[in-house]
């Protein structure tokens, strides 16, 4: 038995070697962080958003030309009966260069908000409860892990402290 290292050393070295033990500390970690968060919804936010945007569309058109046409009739007058006319006028047109369409059809926005957590239907509160239960899960299933790895060390001991006397 003075080759057998005592239980206690092992179960030691393996709690600072072992994945599952590693996995465990780290998912705790986690849910720590994470009640953290929760509690974090109590506290007002400020953010800050901006957007900027453009566009180009072929049936955006400018007039290139103006070419009077005949007057048309449009009614008569109340007392002679003369007719009245308008004049006409024809236009041509031609598609808006896409340049400049990009620099015309700018669209900017920009806003600070402010959220204060005043009435939220007790979000935050029901957030701070499952962020704990997490937490608690989380320490279960390291002291779980630990008493598992223990159990283990502690019977691959005592077999071999019972193949060693045999």
């Amino acid at each position: 038995s003075a080759l057998l290292s005592a239980p206690g050393e092992i179960y030691e070295k393996a709690l600072s070697t072992q994945p599952g033990i590693k996995s465990a500390e780290l998912k705790l970690q986690s849910a720590r962080k994470g009640l953290s968060i929760a509690y974090g919804g109590y506290s007002p936010s400020l953010s800050l958003r901006g957007s900027w945007g453009t566009g180009y569309s072929g049936a955006s058109k400018e007039i290139t030309g103006i070419t009077p046409t005949d007057p048309s009739p449009i009614g008569y007058t109340g007392t002679s009966l003369e007719t009245v006319y308008a004049p006409g006028y024809s236009y041509s047109y031609q598609t808006k260069a896409f340049g400049d369409q990009i620099r015309e059809n700018e669209n900017k926005s920009f806003g600070i908000y402010l959220s204060v957590p005043i009435f939220n239907n007790w979000q935050v509160q029901t957030g701070i409860k499952s962020a704990k239960v997490q937490r608690n899960m989380a320490e279960l299933n390291l002291q779980n892990t630990q008493n598992t790895l223990n159990k283990t060390i502690q019977q691959a001991y005592a077999d071999a402290l019972a193949a060693v006397n045999r």
